[in-house]
């Protein structure tokens, strides 16, 4: 099946993706901070987790050291990301399983205690019946955290955050050649 032009593009960035989400996206370890002080688990429990849009592992990584017996579910679209999310997972190989899915196309499956979500969602068509289906996976007491960008339908306000989005990726040091391709 063809790649769209979105899996191309992060094919392309998978080596070099930790780097450069953070210089993309404002207040991204913060944002992993607050998640991880808001759950509601004890570290010795057995939880079930979905990721969607893995990348590269990271923070499966983080939350499979903090809940031990936990397994771990990884959801993206882009293949060279979950080569490296392989790699990086590989200690925790019995917990783990990666599945290369678009959310476009295929629906996940399973029951989850905790599904998390960052700057993922934006790719898919259907966010509405995306966030149907995810209630119907989570576990009684689950939890779903989701973070991600927005288009506001007002066009000032729009053109405010690009500038402020171009402005942050430029204080990062990203190089001014990349930011329009971002």
């Amino acid at each position: 099946m063809e790649k769209t032009s979105v899996e191309k593009h992060f094919d392309a960035l998978a080596r070099d993706f930790e780097k450069v989400k953070r210089k993309v996206i404002p207040g991204y370890r913060e944002i992993e901070k607050c998640i991880f002080s808001y759950l509601p688990f004890t570290q010795s429990r057995k939880i079930a987790m979905l990721e969607l849009g893995t990348g590269t592992g990271a923070l499966a990584l983080d939350l499979l050291k903090l809940f031990p017996r936990a397994t771990y579910k990884g959801i993206d679209f882009s293949s060279k990301m979950l080569e490296i999310a392989s790699h990086r997972l590989r200690k925790c190989d019995e917990r783990v399983t990666l599945q290369n899915i678009d959310l476009n196309k295929t629906k996940v499956s399973g029951r989850y205690d905790l599904i998390i979500s960052l700057f993922t969602i934006h790719h898919v068509f259907n966010k509405k019946g995306l966030f149907k289906h995810l209630y119907t996976l989570l576990k009684p007491g689950g939890c779903f955290f989701y973070g991600d960008v927005t288009v506001s339908k007002n066009k000032r306000l729009e053109k405010r955050f690009i500038e402020g989005w171009k402005a942050f990726m430029t204080r990062s040091g990203l190089p001014k050649g990349k930011i329009g391709r971002v």
